[in-house]
């Protein structure tokens, strides 16, 4: 059925980000280049599927959250192991399509900067709401 389908889908995808993961912590940046595209691709099948077959946004939201992490990994795998810091930030702005929220805008301006971009970055920051204070009182 479906069910078992997206299920096991979801499964490789996530076996995939570690494997993926530990490629890169071995310095095996290609290697784990190749592994998180594929996860990015099958899920971008998964998605096209599902828009497909007219689902609600919300049955979309945890595949996007999947790809969305995928694309992080090899943003950071682009920028840290292999020194290409523009694959990074095109890894990383299509995963920012995907989840928008104040962690990935700031990671966002980060992303620009590295590549060289440091008016966007600010400009990106700029956006930013103010958070409550994080200091510790010790009494």
């Amino acid at each position: 059925s479906n069910a078992w389908y997206f299920a096991g889908v979801e499964r490789l995808v996530r076996t995939a980000l570690v494997i993926g993961s530990c490629y890169t912590d071995e310095d095996e940046p290609l290697l784990a280049e190749e592994i998180l595209l594929g996860a990015v691709d099958r899920l971008e099948g998964v998605l096209s599927r599902l828009e497909s077959g007219g689902v609600s946004p919300g049955a979309l939201a945890p595949f996007q959250g999947l790809q969305s992490n995928a694309l992080v990994s090899l943003a950071v795998n682009a920028n840290v192991r292999l020194g290409q810091p523009d694959k990074a930030l095109g890894y990383y702005e299509r995963a920012y399509a995907l989840r928008q929220d104040e962690f990935m805008h700031v990671l966002l301006a980060c992303y620009r900067a590295r590549s060289g971009r440091p008016v966007e970055a600010r400009r990106v920051l700029r956006r930013l709401r103010p958070g409550p204070p994080t200091s510790h009182k010790t009494p």
